[in-house]
């Protein structure tokens, strides 16, 4: 068995991926000699090998040491396999690199050709003494760049600008290609080569390629195997199961996750210290509060908000603070009812289950928040059950997860049931209603799920980032708040609406 290959093995042979960093980025190629490498659980890299791996299946890589050429067909001609929908530079100049490593082997080469199986083209790439000088000069271009020394270190440690850390990190925990997929009825879940198939119950399949899928939400019951478990845990999707009621029953999380030790020890020891976490605990009451009144669209609210802010500078325990928002959130949702039908109205806040049908629908809210906020916090270097707010009222839960939602509830939970109202958008047929008891049916699950999706989907201008961001996005940027947190010391201000 071969030694596994060490830097300085790096400096000395030039492979496919050395030109195609050469072509990037220069500092790219210096860090990937040095031993670094950024791509390793790239969701782009993932998506290239399946579409190698699923497109020729006839075909074998020929490995030459330093680089592995897809195949080589009669004639001595090379073929290169790209995921990519658009030809770039540096997938000839990879082709021509091949050529060279093959004829310094002693074999006449003739040429080669790129695949794009996205788009069913190819391109191909010459072969002459013109390709040779080039190959050999992008070769030497290389080797410089790998043998130039390491640049001083800074004479002293600079803070991270204020809005770096959200740009360097939100497309990491975005995907582009990534999306929720929201399952409505009983489905059984099972592998296809490298795709879902979900299969309905007028056995009618749908197939999700993996790569497009970030996470999945479930409403009702699902049926799923261990191959499937296994696809989705090696490629970081999670699973959230939803009850007949609507809370989060739980959720499947893949065994590998982004949590930081260094992360999670600053994040231990910030919750253990009494202070500051009941200064965030503090914030985050606030902050619902207000969010509250901004979602109800009243001035009703002022008197009771005034006595919240009066009163949780003198609370000292989360606890305590716990107990204040409980009272805002008794005079918010009668007011809430004011807005709302009399078969919608709460009367009074019930769960586990839910009593009635205002009830129901904003235990699947506030769930499918939850289920949102649980996801973005798993793509950040932080424990999601190492809270400030629930740390001591819960302990069975992901308790920072239940932190970052409670802002988000009133923008999606209170929010759309009075939208809902005043649109008619719901009817008595969407809920199911027992003894002291009501659930959504299969009809109202899918109206949820929609308003939920449609929802998440809004954009608005965001004043810090200078672009429009979702508001899922906003979910995302308020667990990284959390990072500053921890690894800047950048105090945390909760989400408020500002628009």
């Amino acid at each position: 068995m071969s030694p596994a290959p060490t830097p300085a093995d790096d400096e000395k042979n030039i492979g496919g991926v050395h030109i195609k960093y050469l072509y990037h980025c220069a500092r790219q190629l210096w860090l990937y000699g040095k031993g670094y490498r950024p791509e390793h659980r790239s969701d782009l890299v993932s998506f290239g090998e399946i579409v190698d791996e699923t497109s020729f299946t006839r075909r074998r890589d020929i490995d030459l040491g330093e680089a592995k050429v897809d195949w080589v067909t009669t004639g001595a001609v090379v073929h290169e396999t790209k995921s990519s929908r658009t030809p770039n530079p540096d997938h000839a100049a990879q082709v021509r690199h091949y050529c060279l490593l093959l004829e310094r082997r002693g074999i006449t080469v003739q040429g080669g050709t790129v695949h794009y199986p996205l788009i069913r083209r190819t391109t191909p790439v010459d072969w002459n003494a013109e390709a040779r000088a080039q190959a050999e000069t992008d070769e030497h271009r290389a080797r410089s760049v790998l043998a130039a020394p390491p640049r001083p270190a800074p004479p002293a440690p600079q803070p991270m600008p204020r809005l770096l850390l959200p740009r360097l990190l939100l497309g990491r925990m975005m995907p582009a290609a990534g999306r929720t997929y929201w399952l409505t009825e009983p489905c059984r879940i099972r592998r296809e080569d490298n795709s879902v198939r979900i299969e309905r119950p007028d056995g009618s399949p749908v197939r999700i390629p993996i790569t497009d899928i970030r996470d999945l939400v479930t409403f009702d019951h699902i049926d799923i195997n261990t191959s499937a478990i296994a696809l989705l845990s090696r490629h970081g999707v999670t699973v959230h199961v939803l009850d007949h009621y609507g809370n989060h029953a739980g959720h499947f999380a893949p065994a590998e996750s982004m949590a930081s030790a260094s992360a999670v020890r600053r994040q231990v020891e910030l919750t253990g210290e009494p202070e500051q976490r009941l200064a965030v605990a503090r914030s985050l009451v606030s902050a619902t509060a207000h969010n509250i009144r901004w979602a109800l669209e009243t001035t009703h609210l002022n008197p009771a908000l005034a006595t919240l802010e009066a009163t949780l500078p003198h609370c000292t325990t989360s606890d305590e603070a716990m107990g204040q928002e409980g009272n805002f959130r008794r005079t918010a949702w009668a007011t809430l009812d004011t807005h709302l039908p009399p078969w919608l109205r709460l009367n009074g806040r019930t769960r586990r289950p839910p009593t009635n049908a205002g009830n129901a629908f904003i235990s699947y809210l506030n769930a499918l928040v939850y289920a949102r906020v649980l996801t973005a916090l798993r793509a950040t270097p932080l424990h999601p059950a190492i809270g400030f707010l629930h740390a001591d009222t819960d302990r069975r839960r992901n308790t920072l997860a239940l932190d970052l939602a409670e802002p988000f509830k009133p923008l999606f939970a209170e929010r759309l049931l009075k939208r809902a109202a005043a649109q008619k958008t719901l009817t008595k047929n969407d809920f199911e209603t027992d003894v002291a008891s009501a659930s959504l049916s299969t009809q109202g699950r899918k109206k949820v799920s929609a308003l939920m999706r449609e929802e998440l989907a809004t954009t608005i201008y965001h004043r810090a980032l200078k672009r429009k961001v979702t508001y899922e996005e906003l979910i995302h940027l308020e667990a990284l708040k959390i990072v500053r947190l921890c690894l800047e010391g950048t105090p945390y201000k909760p989400f408020r609406p500002w628009w």
